[in-house]
């Protein structure tokens, strides 16, 4: 049997047996007819492209039609060559093909002899989509290796997409999980941000925890990068949002490398806008690259090695009680404060300073001084440290075999720095490691026939342990139990409106995911067949405390203010966990089919289904999941595992409660169905549409076992004292790690957060229409309408909120709230997990893209676009519905903006050809470039702060009682003095969530302006090919302030306020890298 029987034997049994993996997502494809001049096809012309890099060469014959189809192409730059005997040679050189690119190229010969020749030079990169109705963003090596990026984070290239929306702060930053990078949300098409699939090399790159993107490699080790937004392919994850592309680079036949060095400074850059001091920044960023032939057109070796090091004193701000507070002056607060043991008012609003708690007032020495109206801001030390590498071999074994392999190591630290008897300024000592490999393999059996195998591993291990030199609950005189056990500590505090301080004594959390799998091309006809798929696995090993110690919250429900409950020790719950551990664990496989059908040679069709089953995460080290059935509360059926919870929670392998709590849904099928049509036929004005359906999955932070009896936990509503919260109360503690003994005596009535029966997949469906014109060679305009529609996406939903009582006063509902619930002999607050949440988009998009020609390349992008939904928040999440009906919170997503504008370029300036070399020198080897940034605001909420719905949920929103609207034409000064009228609000009425919308008020804008300055000195004679680059960048060019929204809470002294920026003041870089 030959190779070529063997490897499909093979192959087959992996590809079609079961053991499916992930789609070759790497590669390009062009197509094309052949024809003569008077338009007669001319089959058995031979086509081929040259890979100018390696040497690789992919060649055809055009079929009985005239057409070709060249599969398999890495991204790179090619020599494109036509020939038929009697006509001349068609060449095209140095055609740029992008990650995933489908070009079309048809070829039109002259009658001559191969002898003679056309050539066109350039081509590729921004033209016209011919093949199907996948809106997407390609970025080139250039762009990507000279744009000014803001660290070097490749992933802030989303962001030059124009359908692409901030979703969080610091949302183009990698590896959520690290704190230098937190919340790296992308939201694209009106997407959630955890919805994006993030792919490098082929494979998922994601954190298995979050489901968003891992750590990736540094520019310098990128070839190509493609940003995917709406009706995309069947062979890429079925989730609804964006797919980020990425490819790293590889060896050539000639050796390359780079040396450079980025460095920052505080003393060139301009100070925040509310800060006085320099930040301290000192920031190193140095490596290199190198690449070439181990073997001449047969083997090729890239690596590349990054390390960063920061050292800055980063401005923090909080609100503390003010000195007027601490000494018991009340007056600045504009509603009555009452004593909450009495009920009676605090004449004037003065309160005696006897009254406060001792413990309340230990924590006040640890806090920061602050103005009149409670702002504090202070410079906290922020230490990293950041080492990379970064390698890949390519391995060609003939015209039918290539093979490759890359890794990615990525160690980051950040020591604990606090500043001594600051309590708001501790942080915990945490450590991480990154490690992504991918091993892909493509077997060409024929022009018509490519087989691609991709297996992938990724790991990410972070921990964390508690800061040095700051007292826990015990050692400030509460008694409660230890869970976290000296010398570290477990601390939580909330004091509503003014400020949250928590941290947790220990954490490690290790995560892997792993794949193998599997896709074939296949050209037949007039179709062009992709098929496939994948198996994902992944394993999460999470170890940590959870308020180990206890956690108080101080709501100012009692009083009317947040910092006088907690200065008179009043606190509105107490909660404490045992120490969790769970393995929350997930295989899941998909298969896929997509035809490119060319009806004629104008129109294609594009075909796709994706079986993508619906499969929870389960946990595998104590299945600790569980689930509300109102049905079994109804009848008074109890776990029979732990018979002693209350009735209707149920636990995995209960009668009725299936081994996974959730069901799996392995008869999901999602259909996909575009158009392109050529509309002149000359492969320069295009129109396409389609239509695709999508569905999320849940990702391993779903289970969140941190009540009982997984964590035997407890909570105390308006507990006895701040000094001994179990007074009159039944501890548990200590506990171990891990579900509780069947005899644990469980907290009655239990608050709990579990799921509910009959979970389902988020249905997300995506539909398009796009008209491209392609302008001279490489300019490409895109007017484009995307919609969107979600539903059954998932959200957490009070399911025993208390109810209002209106014959007793504000306090006596507030002080029994448990009686008031509809099930509060048994539950306290009951959030559940349900498939609620809807959400809709349409845009308006308009996009013009030049490759580079004459120096010049650009992209520039408008978005008018409309977002609405009820909530961000998936499960157990800060975000979730303000009531039991989630229908009320329907508005406009948090992430909305109206109109925004995204530039991007790179400008070799043309160099001069004067007569004396001194001008010339002085004037020549030039390069600008930049990115510009111009948003509206985004939606915010005007909140009550106090919970007068008495409901326990804590999201009340407020009364709008007049016109928040200030005056237009306002300086920057009047509007951070105040933004928006707070006299226009009041806390809502008894018994009420608030008569205004959410999301109603719209923040401040964002512009931002990053500029790069370049000068390259050439070397010549034995160093000819080598240069030096200089490179001077400013991010924030013009220091332009864009700040956050204002403080949004009706009870603040802050109310109206803006007391944040939305990014960095001004920051100079000054870089030097030699290339070779």
């Amino acid at each position: 049997m030959g190779i070529n029987s063997r490897f499909l034997s093979a192959v087959l049994c992996i590809g079609l047996g079961g053991s499916v993996g992930w789609a070759q997502l790497t590669s390009a494809t062009i197509s094309g007819k052949v024809t003569d001049a008077s338009g007669s096809v001319l089959p058995g012309s031979d086509v081929s492209a040259t890979d100018i890099a390696t040497g690789a060469v992919v060649q055809v014959k055009t079929n009985d039609e005239g057409s070709y189809v060249l599969l398999g192409l890495s991204p790179d730059m090619y020599n494109l060559r036509i020939s038929h005997d009697g006509f001349q040679v068609y060449e095209q050189k140095e055609l740029q093909i992008a990650v995933g690119q489908r070009l079309v190229i048809n070829g039109v010969l002259a009658v001559g002899s191969v002898g003679q020749a056309i050539t066109v030079t350039g081509g590729g990169g921004a033209t016209v989509n011919l093949e199907s109705p996948m809106v997407s963003t390609s970025i080139d090596n250039q762009m990507t290796t000279q744009l000014p990026l803001n660290g070097r984070n490749i992933l802030q290239l989303m962001q030059l997409a124009p359908d692409t929306s901030v979703t969080a702060v610091s949302s183009y930053q990698q590896s959520a999980s690290r704190p230098d990078q937190a919340n790296s949300y992308v939201g694209a098409s009106g997407g959630r941000g955890d919805s994006t699939s993030y792919y490098l090399d082929g494979a998922l790159n994601e954190d298995a925890l979050t489901q968003i993107a891992n750590v990736y490699p540094n520019p310098d080790a990128i070839q190509e990068f493609s940003f995917s937004s709406s009706v995309y392919s069947a062979k890429f994850s079925g989730r609804g949002g964006g797919v980020m592309n990425a490819v790293t680079r590889g060896g050539t036949n000639q050796f390359h490398g780079t040396l450079f060095e980025f460095v920052r400074n505080s003393a060139f850059n301009a100070i925040n806008f509310f800060g006085t001091k320099p930040d301290g920044l000192k920031r190193h960023q140095f490596g290199g690259t190198i690449g070439g032939p181990i073997v001449k057109d047969k083997t090729f070796a890239f690596f590349s090695y990054q390390r960063t090091t920061v050292r800055q004193n980063a401005l923090t701000t909080f609100t503390v009680p003010t000195a007027a507070q601490r000494s018991g002056d009340f007056s600045m607060i504009k509603r009555q404060l009452v004593d909450p043991v009495t009920g009676l008012p605090f004449a004037g609003n003065q309160v005696p300073t006897s009254r406060y708690d001792p413990i309340s007032l230990k924590i006040l020495q640890m806090l920061p001084a602050s103005d009149s109206t409670g702002i504090t801001r202070f410079l906290s030390r922020y230490q990293t440290n950041t080492n990379q590498f970064v390698t890949r071999i390519d391995q060609n074994f003939g015209s039918h075999l290539k093979l490759y392999g890359s890794y990615i190591y990525d160690s980051f630290q950040q020591p604990g720095n606090s500043i001594q008897g600051n309590l708001l300024s501790a942080t915990t000592d945490q450590k991480w490691l990154s490690q992504f490999g991918v091993v892909n393999a493509t077997y060409i059996f024929s022009p018509s026939l490519t087989t691609t195998l991709v297996g992938s591993f990724s790991r990410r291990t972070n921990a964390a342990t508690s800061p040095v030199g700051f007292p826990g609950w015990s050692d400030l005189g509460v008694n409660v139990p230890n869970m976290v056990a000296a010398p570290h500590t477990s601390f939580y505090l909330a004091v509503s409106n003014y400020f949250t301080k928590t941290w947790n004594g220990f954490y490690t959390i290790p995560a892997t995911e792993g794949g193998i799998g599997n896709q074939w091309t296949w050209g037949i006809g007039r179709h062009t067949l992709e098929f496939g798929g994948e198996v994902l696995t992944s394993k999460v090993i999470k170890n940590q405390d959870f308020k180990g110690n206890g956690y108080f919250v101080f709501s100012g429900g009692l009083s009317g203010d947040g910092a006088l409950d907690f200065m008179l020790g009043k606190a509105a719950t107490f909660n404490q966990a045992a120490n969790f551990y769970f393995v929350p664990t997930r295989t899941l496989p998909a298969l896929y089919i997509n035809d490119n059908w060319k009806i004629t040679g104008r129109l294609t069709l594009d075909l796709g289904l994706r079986w993508n089953p619906f499969v929870p995460v389960f946990d595998t080290a104590y299945h600790e999941e569980a689930l509300f059935d109102p049905e079994a509360y109804a009848a008074n059926i109890h776990s029979k595992q732990y018979p002693t919870l209350p009735a209707g929670l149920l636990l995995a392998g209960d009668p009725t409660v299936p081994s996974r709590v959730i069901d799996s849904n392995y008869r999901r099928f999602n259909p996909r169905i575009g158009f392109a049509l050529d509309v002149f036929g000359d492969g320069r004005t295009s129109l396409r549409g389609g239509y695709g359906m999508y569905q999320d999955q849940m990702t391993a932070n779903t289970i969140n076992p941190t009540f009982s009896p997984f964590s035997t936990s407890v909570t105390f509503t308006n507990p006895s004292s701040f000094a001994n919260p179990y007074q009159g109360q039944v501890n548990p503690f200590p506990l171990p790690p891990g579900p509780a003994p069947v005899t644990t005596p469980f907290q009655i009535p239990m608050a709990a957060n579990p799921m509910t029966r009959n979970m389902k997949a988020p249905v997300i469906q995506q539909w398009n229409l796009t008209a491209e014109q392609q302008v001279g060679y490489g300019t490409l305009f895109r007017l484009a309408y995307e919609g969107q529609n979600a539903v059954h996406l998932f959200g957490s939903v009070e399911g025993n909120a208390a109810i209002y009582d209106p014959t007793k006063t504000y306090l006596q509902n507030i002080s029994n709230y448990n009686i008031r619930r509809p099930m509060g002999s048994s539950y306290q607050s009951l959030p559940l997990g349900r498939n609620v949440g809807t959400s809709n988009y349409h845009a308006l998009i308009v996009s013009v893209q030049r490759q580079a020609a004459r120096g010049l390349t650009f992209l520039a992008g408008y978005r008018w676009s409309r977002c609405m939904n009820e909530s961000e928040g998936a499960f157990f999440n800060a975000n979730g519905y303000s009531t039991p009906n989630p229908k009320i919170d329907y508005g406009r997503c948090s992430y909305d903006v109206k109109n925004q504008f995204k530039g991007s370029v790179v400008w070799n300036v043309p160099s001069t050809h004067f007569a004396w070399d001194a001008p010339n020198f002085i004037l020549s080897h030039w390069q600008m470039n930049g990115i510009v940034v111009l948003r509206g605001g985004t939606p915010f909420t005007v909140s009550s702060g106090i919970d007068n719905s008495t409901s326990g949920i804590g999201m009340d929103r407020a009364d709008m009682v007049g016109n928040p609207n200030l005056p237009s034409g306002r300086s920057d000064l009047q509007k951070v003095a105040m933004f928006y009228n707070p006299a226009a609000f009041t806390a809502n009425a008894l018994g009420t969530f608030g008569n205004t919308k959410r999301n109603f008020m719209i923040g401040p804008g964002y512009s931002n302006v990053d500029y790069s300055l370049v000068r390259q000195f050439p070397f010549g004679g034995r160093l000819e090919g080598n240069s030096l680059q200089f490179r001077a960048e400013a991010f924030n060019l013009l220091n332009h302030p864009n700040f956050s929204s204002p403080v949004s809470t009706v009870n603040s002294s802050s109310a109206g306020r803006i007391i944040s920026t939305n990014g960095d003041a001004r920051i100079m870089q000054l870089a030097l890298k030699f290339t070779f």
